[in-house]
């Protein structure tokens, strides 16, 4: 049990690093992704990504007080599993498609995607449902995209 709470910690320091590489250089880069999406505003990003990182943390502190709800562990999950897809779509695609680095690939691929797949193949070897787990994975990913794109219509 510490183990995975451990590891889900080390997550969430690492999405946070991630969230600062993106909150400082990714409204600059995003003038150059013109192509796929208006540039964002940096108050408006950073901002976001804030709000994204508390929920991430009220999240995984609820799943942690409250271990039995399954529908926590997976949403937290289904989160965890929405970062490591993260690493390879958008991050890994725009840097392939626009031949620039995009920010957030980096910690990406150092945190979160190991991490990660550490998290959710202890989570599957210890009995989890894997479809529950990719179910939660895109709920979540699409709750996610939903949250982002009404909050830059809203905010723009």
């Amino acid at each position: 049990m510490w183990i995975s709470t451990l590891l889900k910690l080390l997550f969430l320091i690492g999405f946070t690093i991630h969230n600062i590489e993106e909150g400082i250089w990714l409204p600059e880069w995003s003038k150059y992704a013109e192509k796929f999406h208006k540039p964002v505003k940096k108050e408006i990003f950073r901002t976001a990504l804030i709000v994204l990182t508390l929920f991430s943390y009220l999240l995984f502190f609820a799943e942690y007080l409250f271990p039995q709800i399954l529908v926590l562990r997976y949403m937290v999950l289904g989160f965890i599993g929405m970062m490591a897809l993260n690493v390879f779509f958008p991050h890994l695609i725009a840097t392939i498609a626009l031949r620039r680095y995009a920010p957030g690939l980096l910690t990406g691929f150092i945190f979160n995607l190991p991490i990660s797949y550490v998290i959710l193949f202890n989570s599957v070897k210890t009995g989890l449902n894997i479809w529950f787990i990719a179910l939660s994975t895109f709920v979540v990913s699409l709750l996610t995209i939903l949250f982002l794109n009404i909050w830059f219509h809203i905010k723009n």
